[in-house]
């Protein structure tokens, strides 16, 4: 039996789940993840997208990174809480 981690958003509509080792973890400070956490950096764990599993309604928003690349923010329509983030990486 595999060990997960749970989580979801402010307003619990949103729900996922995770392996509980994740595959890496990055901190990017780049003025896109700024404003998308309002805070100095963005610190993610990072996994395969077929190893995450979300239930209830989201939305994305799909953006140009700096390096040129597009990054979809898939967040709760309801309480706005982000919940994943998905690169082409």
């Amino acid at each position: 039996m595999s060990k997960t981690r749970t989580g979801g958003c402010l307003c619990g509509k949103v729900r996922y789940e995770v392996p509980y080792d994740m595959k890496t973890a990055a901190k990017c400070h780049c003025l896109q993840c700024q404003k998308s956490t309002g805070a100095s950096a963005m610190t993610a764990a990072v996994y395969a997208e077929d190893d995450v599993k979300v239930t209830g309604d989201t939305k994305s928003y799909t953006y140009t990174s700096d390096g040129g690349r597009p990054v979809m923010n898939v967040f709760c329509p309801n309480c706005g809480t982000s919940i994943s983030m998905h690169t082409p990486a």
